[in-house]
């Protein structure tokens, strides 16, 4: 019998150069091997068109070409000490804030963090200690939501969540059971849209979900 896989994949690019750090480009990949490739084809499709829907740039063709011919050349620069340090403090005060119930001014601080991260993924990524403080900020925002009554803006943190940290299990003594629960019905919504592979870009692990 002849199994055919097929997998798409979501990555994040890094800004660059050419790519200013307000833009969030995706590159929306498919692999298959044996089978039909037209359902994961249609699955990349779903995917590009939710990416673009949530204000995102997918780069295709030749701007893809030139993006990835960008980022093979430029050089790896590690996560500055600095910047390390700003997101473990920033963890901590981002904590206290939602602990106290100051829900919009915890998703303040956690965006501008965010924000930040995102310019740096890659290099987030490669360090640990720095990869849990950012996650946890995430998952501050989505707690915040949450205990606002905002679900659907929770919803949509949990999901922002994974796309940036594939391989993300909240720590179960710093989050409360309705983060994760957020986040387990994030991961079963991403499964649900198809054949799929989130995976950030300088994420430590990468999170497959099928159908």
């Amino acid at each position: 019998m002849r199994v055919g896989v097929a997998f798409v994949a979501a990555l994040l690019l890094s800004p660059t150069a050419r790519a200013s750090a307000q833009v969030r480009e995706w590159i929306v990949a498919t692999a298959s091997a044996g089978g039909d490739s037209t359902p994961v084809q249609r699955a990349a499709e779903r995917a590009s068109e939710r990416l673009r829907a949530a204000g995102n740039t997918v780069v295709a063709g030749a701007t893809l070409a030139e993006r990835l011919r960008e980022r093979a050349s430029a050089p790896m620069t590690p996560l500055d000490s600095s910047d390390a340090l700003r997101l473990a403090s920033t963890d901590a005060a981002a904590l206290d804030l939602v602990a106290f119930g100051s829900d919009d001014q915890a998703i303040g601080v956690v965006e501008a963090a965010l924000h930040d991260v995102e310019a740096s993924l890659a290099a987030t990524g490669r360090d640990d200690a720095a990869s849990r403080h950012a996650a946890n900020l995430c998952l501050y925002a989505v707690r915040a939501h949450l205990h606002a009554r905002r679900a659907d803006a929770a919803a949509t943190g949990a999901t922002r969540c994974l796309l940036l940290f594939p391989g993300l299990v909240p720590d179960p003594s710093m989050h409360p059971p309705q983060t994760r629960t957020a986040i387990e019905a994030a991961r079963r919504a991403i499964a649900a849209g198809g054949a799929t592979l989130v995976a950030g870009a300088g994420a430590s692990s990468g999170d497959a979900a099928r159908r």
